[in-house]
């Protein structure tokens, strides 16, 4: 017994060395994955610190309308007397949460239905008809603009977080089918996977033992820029009055609200929501990026890059 603790406590020691070297090297693989790593976290850190930072109440109006910034407020206040940075430290927290959770929601259906959909295309029986029903039904889907989808599906349904993650889930849905679906057409061609066909495993066990892990590397990838996306598509909802409402901090509904000012010249109500959302959809979009290079270098050196 005392050999195998001695053995378990050695493995965890040799695991935590290789999980840093790995997260050195992906930090430092190119400035641009740098930036955008170091931005991400802390938009992540922001959401559950801005309690304790944000200088004023983010809902109740503090002070005089459309004041300009300020030493007292640092990005003045909206034409409601809101404080825009405290509305800006708070918008990130339902922003990345419902991001989040409509990328939860959308992976766990995504990628099951991609891996029948590729592993069973052009099957006869059931199996081959559902695959192909699947893709049908995803065609229809995507032939409708993201946005007029989104807005669409809000309709009939009351604007809250938990309808923003639904809503969200169903547009994203279907990338995750099409990209486990293009791995699995690929892989269900190779050698281990004829071969663990071949000693007897079942097809379940080749799909979630042998397919899966190896169709993930997109999947990590896409992760990342569909959490920037959907920071984007809940903005543009919030923007047209179906996402979040005002007073709840959102950065849609923040420019939304200081649109109307710009001509007047009172600017800064709209921009500076403008900026934290442009460089979070950027950021993420970089991170991304970066976990695509990083994992498949040889494909970068191959084309040159």
């Amino acid at each position: 017994m005392q050999e195998v603790m001695d053995d378990r406590v050695v493995i965890r020691e040799e695991v935590r060395p290789r999980l840093k070297h790995w997260l050195i090297r992906f930090a430092m693989q190119d400035k641009s994955t740098l930036f955008s790593l170091i931005v991400c976290c802390l938009i992540v850190v922001l959401t559950l610190i801005a309690p304790w930072i944000a200088p004023f109440d983010p809902e109740k109006s503090v002070a005089d309308s459309l004041i300009a910034p300020n030493a007292v407020h640092w990005f003045g206040t909206d034409n409601t007397g809101m404080d825009v940075l405290s509305r800006m430290l708070y918008a990130p927290r339902i922003i990345i949460l419902i991001s989040l959770g409509s990328l939860a929601v959308a992976i766990l259906f995504g990628v099951p239905l991609g891996l029948i959909a590729g592993y069973y295309s052009g099957a006869r029986g059931l199996l081959g008809k559902l695959s192909e029903g699947l893709m049908r039904f995803f065609d229809v889907l995507q032939a409708f603009p993201i946005f007029v989808l989104a807005m669409i599906l809000m309709s009939v349904a009351e604007p809250s977080p938990i309808s923003l993650i639904a809503v969200i889930s169903v547009v994203n849905i279907p990338i995750y089918v099409r990209l486990m679906r293009s791995e699995v057409l690929q892989l269900r061609k190779k050698l281990y996977v004829d071969a663990a066909r071949v000693i007897g495993n079942k097809e379940i066990n080749v799909i979630i033992k042998h397919v899966l892990p190896n169709a993930m590397e997109p999947i990590l990838a896409q992760a990342s820029v569909t959490i920037g996306m959907s920071a984007l598509l809940i903005s543009g909802l919030s923007f047209v009055g179906a996402g979040i409402s005002p007073p709840t901090p959102e950065w849609g509904s923040m420019i939304a609200i200081g649109a109307s000012d710009v001509i007047y010249g009172y600017w800064w109500p709209a921009v500076f929501p403008g900026l934290g959302l442009g460089l979070t959809v950027y950021c993420f979009a970089l991170l991304g990026e970066g976990v695509r290079k990083f994992a498949k270098p040889t494909a970068n050196v191959d084309s040159g890059k």
